[in-house]
């Protein structure tokens, strides 16, 4: 492989393997979405923080595709080394999707238990509102 070819995979497996630590992050940052949701607790600031990360994710995806251009442009075959990572970042992927996925699962049970509930709320304030105006003092 040239020295070229070499320095353009050098810098697509640093830019791949900072994209394998965003999804590291999300895998773990979903695993605690998941379970907040399974428990019944908030997680809008883990949701919050998992959108961040995964924007962070899509713009070093974009950085990247020139790096991928340069790289395939040298004709280069890939090393052991950039397999591999690829290899780690599929894994993460597939995780990250599997992960994002019992959390939406969480979500929608959560959502489920809760919406018998604020139903009855909601008919309460009305049957309440409903009352109020036909025994005012002014009705």
């Amino acid at each position: 492989m040239s020295q070229s070819a070499l320095a353009a995979e050098d810098e697509l497996c640093r830019a791949y393997e900072q994209q394998a630590a965003k999804y590291e992050a999300v895998l773990q940052l979903s695993e605690q979405v998941a379970r907040a949701f399974a428990e019944g607790g908030d997680a809008y600031e883990g949701l919050r923080q998992l959108n961040g990360l995964l924007d962070q994710i899509a713009r070093l995806d974009v950085d990247g595709q020139a790096l991928r251009s340069r790289w395939e442009t040298l004709l280069a075959n890939p090393s052991s080394r950039l397999r591999q990572i690829l290899e780690r970042l599929e894994r993460l992927i597939r995780g990250t999707i599997d992960q994002i996925n019992r959390a939406e699962h969480s979500a929608r049970q959560a959502r489920d238990r809760l919406l018998p509930e604020l139903r009855h709320e909601a008919l309460a304030r009305q049957m309440q509102q409903t009352y109020s105006q036909y025994h005012s003092p002014n009705g």
